[in-house]
């Protein structure tokens, strides 16, 4: 058990102002070894906690800092709990469970970001206002920027802040807020590459590479979004995403990143049906089919292809969706778009499970 009696005395002290020579007189002991309890070069002798906690009027739990170890023990528990729902797709329980825990811990900011991240990932078709959860998303947010010090846990509210903002038409606040953001090209992991070496600059690299990857697709999608592009146009710049994935990881060692490849396919199943083109339509369909069936049997384990070599990929941490990728395909194959090739052996073979 961390003892964290060191911090508590400090906290003490400045909450009651008081002297360490105060405390060392009521202790019968000298200034300077509360100087090293306080500096947590030393622990004052068990039979001396009564008497410092009668001091500063706290229960020895308090002074040894056994409250704050049981509630991170239990937010442990509860963050446990949520990635293993977000594990299995079920984001209506996760966000039931991310709301309770947000409820029991209002002032920690892993909970925050969690509960932030399940009314940002939830669509529930049955409400009416898509924006159900917006103001919440943004109220919890604020309150996340305001106060925490953890930079990964700013950076995931920042970013659902902005997206949030912008969903429901203030983007001029959404742009207020994107511009506090590090500028792209001073990135930590930049700065970690500039300077790293050996195995550590081998590692970070790769990293580094499967993050500009992930920061590809979500820019060739917005250009696409934004922008009038042609039936030809939008193929061309999704099979040249398709083939840059490809050459990242190795051609089918994608891990996370392959449900960004099933949505290029997928699309690319879509645009070749508008032109009803039989053979690319097909070819489209069984690629995103079989990429399914890896995504949702894929395990823990460690990339093997040339740049990723030895990247670790967790699915657990991975974002839950309402369902499958293997439910999302059999939605995919129902798609009026296809009903050219509906009822033939080809189709029949790529439809799914």
């Amino acid at each position: 058990m961390h003892i964290t009696i060191a911090e508590t005395l400090k906290s003490l002290r400045a909450k009651r102002g008081n002297l360490q020579d105060a405390l060392a007189a009521h202790c019968g002991v000298t200034s300077q070894s509360v100087s090293k309890w306080e500096r947590g070069e030393g622990y004052p002798d068990i039979t001396l906690l009564p008497a410092i906690a009668a001091f500063y009027d706290v229960t020895v739990d308090e002074l040894l800092g056994v409250g704050e170890i049981r509630k991170q023990a239990r937010v442990r528990e509860l963050l446990d709990r949520e990635r293993e729902l977000v594990r299995i797709g079920d984001t209506v329980a996760t966000l039931a469970h991310t709301q309770a825990a947000y409820r029991e811990f209002p002032n920690d900011y892993q909970i925050m970001v969690s509960y932030m991240n399940a009314m940002f990932c939830l669509y529930q078709p049955d409400i009416e206002d898509e924006f159900y959860h917006c103001p919440e998303i943004i109220a919890v947010g604020e309150r996340v920027l305001a106060g925490c010090a953890d930079d990964e846990l700013r950076w995931s509210a920042l970013q659902m802040v902005c997206c949030t903002y912008a969903a429901i038409g203030q983007r001029d606040k959404a742009r207020e807020y994107a511009n506090t953001a590090p500028d792209y090209w001073v990135t930590s992991n930049a700065l970690l590459e500039s300077v790293s070496e050996g195995d550590e600059l081998l590692r970070q690299t790769r990293e580094n590479l499967a993050c500009q990857a992930e920061l590809m697709y979500g820019t060739v999608r917005n250009m696409l979004r934004a922008g009038e592009f042609s039936v030809a146009e939008r193929i061309c710049a999704l099979e040249t995403m398709v083939g840059i994935f490809a050459l990242v990881f190795g051609g089918d060692d994608f891990g996370f990143y392959v449900t960004r490849v099933i949505e290029f396919r997928s699309e690319l199943a879509r645009l070749y049906a508008t032109l009803q083109n039989r053979e690319k339509t097909l070819e489209n369909l069984g690629a995103a089919r079989e990429l399914t069936r890896s995504w949702d049997e894929t395990r823990p384990y460690t990339h093997t292809s040339l740049l990723l070599r030895g990247c670790e990929y967790k699915p657990e941490e991975r974002f839950g969706t309402a369902q499958t990728e293997r439910e999302r395909y059999a939605a995919l194959s129902e798609d009026a778009a296809f009903d050219f090739v509906r009822g033939a052996a080809e189709f029949d073979a790529v439809r799914g499970d």
